[in-house]
């Protein structure tokens, strides 16, 4: 009984000797310490690791974990944030998907994916964005273009768009800032002419800045059939709209809304945001009678879209998605 009753003695002891494990996952270094020896505890660094979600100098794991029961005078194991790795973006296109992923991943990146029809090997990687040899941070989520096969609904069906003007005015960009309305009036330029329309653009890259009224008299000679503005949003301006520009004929109209209404519904890409069409007047595009839709591709204030202007991948989408809706409103059929 002598023996047992010790046995219970020294058991307690022991259990009252123990210290809880503090939470300091995420707490700078040096707070962190101090919580620990204020527990009763040591404090070791065993290393470091980048994190794009740690701030560097705070701990990213402990062990043991938070609490945990331990022998005062224990040590508290902590691997500290070396914070965001910069990089350059390793080249995976050819690669399979798995292959990208493990790539990437390895880096701390990671992945999402947009399927392109294709007659490269299902499942073969034929483009990303950010391109390789772009420089990213480590928690950074790279796109990959994948290639499947067969018809879907994103492949592009021809239009015959034989004897059809259309006028396409993209409007002057800010100084210093991507041209991306002009970079997707040349896209839609290039779908149109292959299906054999006649094309006007109100400039080039190479023009000075032309004025709304000279941009007006181009749109309007010769007299298009259909009229494609493209600008940036006004502030706060965030993701993408269909204008369809007001007009007192009632079939322009009713045609422009048709060009709106299948862009908005075309242009359904991953993480954009796309916002209801709507009806306003044009400063340019409002002096000539003829179907008249702006295209108010984003905001450059906005992290997101202005992320976009710099993919050609997605001008190019958006440019089709055009080009998709003036085909089903104006096509020979």
């Amino acid at each position: 009984m002598v023996v047992m009753a010790g046995g219970f003695l020294a058991d307690a002891n022991y259990r009252a000797s123990l210290v809880s494990v503090p939470s300091i996952v995420g707490r700078p270094a040096d707070v962190a310490e101090q919580s620990a020896r204020l527990s009763g505890l040591a404090f070791q660094v065993s290393g470091r690791r980048f994190s794009a979600e740690v701030p560097e100098g705070s701990v990213l794991y402990q062990e043991p974990v938070a609490g945990e029961r331990v022998s005062r005078g224990a040590a508290v194991q902590v691997v500290l944030s070396a914070g965001s790795e910069k990089l350059i973006m390793p080249d995976v296109v050819g690669m399979s998907l798995q292959e990208a992923r493990d790539a990437l991943r390895e880096h701390g990146l990671g992945v999402v994916t947009d399927n392109i029809v294709s007659r490269a090997v299902a499942g073969t990687v034929l483009g990303s964005f950010p391109a390789s040899g772009a420089e990213v941070s480590t928690g950074a989520t790279v796109r990959l273009s994948i290639a499947i096969g067969g018809a879907s609904a994103d492949s592009l069906l021809p239009y015959d768009l034989h004897d059809l003007v259309i006028a396409l005015d993209p409007a002057p960009a800010r100084e210093g800032s991507i041209d991306i309305a002009l970079d997707v009036a040349r896209r839609v330029r290039s779908l149109l002419e292959a299906s054999g329309a006649r094309v006007t653009v109100t400039r080039s890259l190479t023009q000075a800045l032309p004025s709304d009224a000279a941009r007006s008299s181009t749109v309007a000679s010769p007299t298009p059939d259909a009229m494609v503005g493209l600008s940036l949003s006004g502030l706060g301006g965030v993701g993408m709209t269909a204008v369809v520009v007001r007009s007192t004929d009632a079939t322009a109209a009713s045609d422009a809304e048709s060009v709106a209404k299948t862009f908005t519904a075309s242009v359904r890409l991953p993480g954009q945001t796309v916002n209801p069409y709507r009806t306003d007047d044009d400063a340019v595009l409002g002096k000539v009678l003829a179907p008249g839709v702006r295209v108010l591709l984003g905001d450059a204030n906005d992290a997101a879209d202005a992320a976009r202007f710099g993919d050609p991948n997605w001008a190019d989408l958006v440019a089709r998605a055009l080009y998709r809706a003036l085909g089903e409103t104006f096509a020979t059929r």
